[in-house]
C-alpha cells in the first residue's frame, strides 16, 4: 500500500508541474515593436542616460540593427536616389556606407531625435 500511495504522490506532483509551466510559464519569447526592435532591446535603449552625442558615423558600413543606431525610434536611411533603404527589403544589410548623419556627429541627441544618414554604394571591387 505504501508504494501505491508514493506512486500517486509522485504522478500527481509531475501533473502538477507539467500543467504549471505549459499554461501559465510566463513566455521568454520578445515581441516586435514599431521601430523593428525587441522589447528587450528596446528596454535596454530607455535604460541608458539620454540625451547622448551622436556618433561619427561617417564611412561605416551602415546596418541599422548595430554601429550604435539600434536606440534611435526615428531613423531614415537615404541612398543616393533618395529612397530609404530602411524600408526597402531588397537591400542587405552592409550594401550601403555612411556619408553623413544630420544631426552632426556630436550633437545631443534623444532616443525620439530624428536621425537622417545619407547613404552611398559601396566601392566596387575589382
Amino acid at each position: 500500500m505504501p508504494r501505491t500511495i508514493t506512486a500517486c504522490l509522485t504522478f500527481g506532483l509531475l501533473a502538477v508541474t507539467l500543467i504549471a509551466c505549459s499554461s501559465s510559464a510566463p513566455s521568454i519569447e520578445t515581441k516586435p515593436t514599431p521601430a523593428g526592435t525587441t522589447d528587450s532591446i528596446n528596454a535596454r535603449c530607455r535604460a541608458q542616460n539620454w540625451p547622448q552625442p551622436m556618433p561619427n558615423l561617417a564611412g561605416k558600413t551602415f546596418d541599422s540593427m548595430s554601429s550604435g543606431l539600434v536606440c534611435f525610434d526615428r531613423l531614415k536611411a537615404l541612398a543616393p536616389d533618395g529612397h530609404d533603404v530602411m524600408a526597402d527589403a531588397a537591400n542587405a544589410a552592409g550594401e550601403w556606407v555612411i556619408v553623413s548623419s544630420k544631426p552632426s556627429p556630436g550633437a545631443s541627441v534623444r532616443i525620439s531625435t530624428p536621425i537622417t544618414l545619407k547613404l552611398r554604394a559601396p566601392k566596387a571591387v575589382r
